[in-house]
């Protein structure tokens, strides 16, 4: 098994980090990514409607690189949690 170092997870992005570091392994060489299944929540999507979770991501692409390392914006990720819509109150 041959192994090497990769550069760390960049903590000055505060959107797509895993794609920063996808693209990181892929210039130190060959990588697998594995096919197991990972169950994740979407609470926190429920609690925004379409138009909001499409307004926030044509302004994270609008913004370019530069909106990646400022948490302006990214509320979805880094505001107040929401009531889930769908939790029994």
């Amino acid at each position: 098994m041959i192994s090497f170092v990769v550069p760390a997870f960049n903590e000055a992005l505060f959107a797509a980090e895993e794609a920063a570091m996808s693209r990181a392994l892929h210039r130190a060489g060959r990588f697998v990514v594995l096919r197991e299944s990972v169950t994740t929540s979407g609470r926190r999507l429920r609690t925004y409607s379409g138009r909001e979770l499409f307004g926030i991501l044509f302004r994270l692409l609008l913004s370019g690189e530069a909106g990646l390392r400022s948490r302006d914006g990214k509320n979805l990720w880094y505001g107040e949690r929401r009531p889930d819509p769908q939790e029994p109150r």
